[in-house]
């Protein structure tokens, strides 16, 4: 808030340097305007000599005494002036000094990422968080920050050959992981619903989730509704992934996206489209009581495990073409297809199924 206040006066235009022409314009106004009144002032052909004298010297005084009221405007006039322009630089120079603060508290958070103790870079990640809740105007940074770490190669903490320290160290890079996936869940996923007051943990509608070919691990977005701007396109699913009821406000593009565990999408919502294209779901595939409202599109998906899409509400155009499926996993499919078996080309490792509309 402060931050905000300070910006908006630092964007007031400064006064424009005082030129000498218009300081002589002022005096000679002053000057005029002292010259009017003792005209004004000045006594006709009345009285006696003495008399007209008395008189001419109070309209002279009071000629003199418009002329020091005028400068001493004038003089107040560039008091002011000289007190706004201080004022403006000093709110200025604040404006500077806590952009440059911020600019350094992000920079050291960020280094910390590229740490080799896990503590520190836990602690950039923190520190990001505090810095975006206290300045949003650095929220969208810090977002893509976030986003990007996410999208850089994952390790495996049980690959062969490992050492004892390296299985450690990688146990805790995936700790760090959990971390950024659990900060995007309370300040990204989680709208407000209409009509409740705004959550101040929720960093707006501005901002862009940019998950492509991350390595997410045991990513659990149920009950949360995922922000508009999200892409999952390319993305591997490591572990057990749920979206359970969750509600996605925009297109949930999960296009060539690998899940290596179960997913579970049971009960949630596609408000837009949901694009599934050349999907891989190596496990169970949970779409049960599914809401799609716009078209839902599984061309050339695979089902390495059993695909349940039971009580599932397709409004609109959906598409499964090239679809295919290891067979003998009990799956239900949507109403207005069904499974024929195939032979396998290598892509699933027993018979497949390839699905087909009823009427084709």
């Amino acid at each position: 808030m402060i931050t905000a206040r300070l910006r908006r006066r630092s964007t007031e235009p400064a006064p424009r340097p005082l030129s000498w022409w218009l300081v002589a314009a002022y005096a000679a106004a002053a000057v005029a305007i002292g010259a009017g009144v003792t005209w004004w002032t000045w006594p006709g052909e009345v009285g006696t000599a003495a008399q007209r004298a008395t008189i001419e010297i109070q309209a002279v005084r009071t000629g003199l005494a418009a002329t020091g009221g005028a400068g001493a405007a004038f003089t107040l006039l560039l008091a002011v002036r000289r007190q706004r322009s201080t004022e403006l630089m000093d709110t200025a120079t604040r404006h500077d000094a806590d952009q440059r603060r911020v600019t350094d508290l992000y920079t050291v958070a960020v280094e910390q990422l590229g740490e080799d103790s896990a503590a520190l870079r836990l602690g950039g990640l923190y520190a990001l968080e505090r810095l975006g809740q206290e300045h949003p105007g650095q929220r969208r940074l810090i977002v893509n920050v976030w986003c990007a770490y996410l999208r850089m190669s994952a390790p495996d903490p049980d690959a062969a050959e490992l050492s004892e320290a390296e299985r450690t160290a990688h146990r805790q890079e995936l700790q760090v992981r959990h971390t950024v996936q659990t900060l995007l869940r309370e300040h990204v996923h989680r709208r407000p619903e209409r009509d409740l007051p705004p959550d101040p943990r929720y960093w707006g509608d501005d901002l862009d989730i940019d998950l492509t070919g991350a390595t997410l691990h045991q990513l659990d977005l149920s009950d949360h509704r995922l922000h508009r701007n999200t892409t999952f396109m390319g993305a591997r699913f490591v572990g057990e992934t749920a979206f359970t009821r969750a509600s996605f406000a925009g297109d949930a593009r999960f296009d060539r996206a690998v899940f290596l565990g179960p997913c579970h999408f049971r009960g949630a919502e596609f408000a837009g489209e949901a694009r599934f294209l050349h999907a891989d779901f190596g496990g169970r595939a949970d779409f049960v009581e599914a809401r799609f409202t716009g078209n839902a599109d599984f061309a050339a998906a695979r089902f390495g495990g059993r695909a349940d899409f039971a009580r599932t509400l397709l409004a609109r155009h959906t598409y499964f073409e090239d679809a295919r499926a290891v067979a003998g996993r009990d799956h239900v499919w949507p109403v207005g297809w069904r499974a024929v078996a195939t032979r396998s080309h290598g892509e699933l490792p027993h018979t497949s199924l390839r699905l087909t509309r009823h009427d084709s």
